[in-house]
Parts: C-alpha cells; structure tokens; sequence
C-alpha cells in the first residue's frame, strides 16, 4: 500500500509541475501569478527558494529542515527516486549535506505558478556541483518544488529534481 501511495504521490507532483509550466506564471522577468486570498506570493516564495539555495550552500538541515512540511505527505523525488513523510526526508536531506564537504547551486528562469488558493509549483533551471573533498559532481537539470501555505508561512511539500545525464 505505501508503494501505491508513494507513486500516486509522485504522479500528483509530476502533474503539478507540468501545470506549473502550463500557467506560466512568472517570478523573475515577467508578470507574477496574482493570488485571490494569498495577495501576491511571488516574493514569500521566492524568498524560501533562496533560502532553501542558501541552505545546501551552507549545508545546514537546521536551516533547510525549517522549510519543508513536517507531516507524512512530504515527499521528495529524486532521479526518479522518491522518499515521503518527514522522517524519511531528513534522513536523506542530513545523508546528502553529511556526505559533502561543499555544495553549490545556481537557479535560473525560476517560475511560479498558483495553483490554488494557498498552493503553488515552482520550476527553476538547476545546475549543482557537489564535493566530498574528493570527487566533484557537477549536474544540471529542473527542480520543481510545490509549496503550501500554512499560516504566514510556505512550506515544501513536495520537491522534485532530476539531472540530464552527461554526454
């Protein structure tokens, strides 16, 4: 059951990004999605994505970990491999910052779109190179992240990334 649930949770992300690119609500170098109800989120959402940057750069789940939903329906997917509910998420959000020495990353084109009243997708060109002191990987690709209001806060409540493979 729980294997049914993850991947019906990672279609639901999937369909969320596709709609994030379908809506086409811009957040750098265009018109902003206007929100009925949340005002205009642009900024807020724009503002946690940088953080959550900031954090891999820092490589700090302290900071990271405050940005994600803490519940059982968080759900991280990458390459094609999904984790969901919070415990699993911090256990491979702490792996990854554990095992690097340094991190960088670099957004570009980042897009927001309203999905619903206190929902949005973000999409952003990602391009990571990560060290463990030894060994720097260096991957490009998209993340989607698809957040939710809770209170005055956004919260990641699904993230999605994937890398073009090297030629």
């Amino acid at each position: 059951m729980a294997t049914t649930r993850t991947a019906q949770i990672c279609m639901f992300a999937v369909l969320l990004a596709g709609l994030a690119g379908a809506c086409g609500g811009k957040a750098k170098g265009g018109a902003a999605a206007e929100s009925p109800g949340d005002g205009d989120p642009v900024g807020d959402v724009l503002r946690l994505v940088e953080q959550w940057r900031q954090g891999y750069e820092v490589r700090s789940l302290e900071a990271i970990s405050t940005l994600y939903s803490h519940d059982d329906d968080v759900v991280r997917i990458q390459q094609g491999r999904p984790v969901q509910g919070w415990r699993e998420v911090e256990n491979q959000l702490h792996g990854e910052l554990g095992r690097s020495t340094s991190i960088y990353v670099r957004l570009k084109d980042i897009q927001v779109a309203r999905l619903a009243p206190g929902a949005v997708a973000v999409t952003a060109g990602m391009a990571r190179e990560a060290s463990d002191g030894v060994t720097t990987v260096a991957e490009t690709g998209v993340l989607s992240l698809v957040l939710r209001r809770d209170g005055d806060a956004w919260l990641i409540v699904s993230e999605h990334y994937s890398f073009a493979p090297q030629s």
